[in-house]
């Protein structure tokens, strides 16, 4: 079986970004006709928020250059040990190994520069033992802002802290909308191609494990209990730029090959 499952994912990794098959929605939204924070909510669309701090805001505010409503997202630097986070989430899916997820997300940074921010995060939510005494940390990649500017995808939360996948495109505009499409074979393989694209141009092109692997996380006491990512979170993930920052969120649409 396991001889199986490794061809498998050796054939599935070979397409690299070339990969031709059909994509299925996972979900879909247009913020243009929102009138308040609370009509951004549903099922299909996102089903939950993060405000850590008292100081972090989101709202529905009507942008200039799009002609039509966006989400607004503020927050400070973070305090002590918690993370300042000001982000919508949805949650409801599945993404198994063997997968390609995309996520696709329009972005306005506010500010001269985009440094110390994450973007954002794809995780499991219930991956995670359920009696551990190990709090869940809900493993997964995070989409960030390195220091020189350009994009970066964090391992930290996968076990592989010090192991980022760093861009070596231009640095990530601000003050302007940015298209982001970021495209994610989902393998704990060192062969899974990733590509994330800005405005059409290649920001990060590389091969590198995107999922959990099982002998690094037992090796610290952990027995998870699946391996996909089930939960993908926009906006202001995090706010480790020292301080205040805020960002627009357009049209956000998730799907799987």
């Amino acid at each position: 079986m396991f001889f199986l499952r490794t061809l498998f994912i050796a054939a599935l990794l070979m397409t690299g970004s070339h990969a031709t098959a059909d994509a299925r929605k996972v979900m879909s939204f247009d913020p243009a006709n929102a009138r308040s924070v609370s009509n951004i909510f549903s099922p299909s669309t996102f089903t939950n928020r993060q405000l850590t701090l008292n100081q972090n805001a989101m709202d529905v505010v009507r942008d200039p250059a799009m002609g039509h409503n966006v989400v607004r997202f503020s927050a400070a630097p973070r305090s002590g040990g918690t993370v300042s986070k000001s982000s919508v989430l949805h949650q409801g899916f599945t993404a198994p190994e063997g997968s390609t997820l995309v996520v696709e997300l329009d972005v306005f940074v506010e500010g001269a520069s985009a440094k110390g921010l994450f973007l954002a995060d794809i995780e499991c939510r219930s991956c995670w033992p359920e009696r551990s005494l190990i709090s869940n940390k809900s493993p997964g990649i995070r989409l960030f802002v390195q220091n020189n500017g350009r994009l970066g995808l964090d391992r930290g939360k996968l076990g592989m802290r010090g192991s980022s996948l760093l861009g070596r495109g231009p640095a990530f505009p601000t003050n302007q909308w940015a298209k982001i499409r970021w495209r994610m074979q989902v393998s704990s393989s060192d062969q899974a191609y990733t590509e994330i694209l800005v405005n059409g141009v290649p920001h990060l092109q590389t091969r590198g494990a995107t999922l959990m692997n099982d002998r690094i996380f037992r090796r610290n006491g952990i027995r998870l209990q699946r391996f996909l990512y089930d939960y993908v979170e926009f906006g202001i993930t995090a706010n480790e730029s020292g301080g205040n920052r805020a960002l627009r969120l357009g049209d956000v649409k998730i799907s799987l090959e």
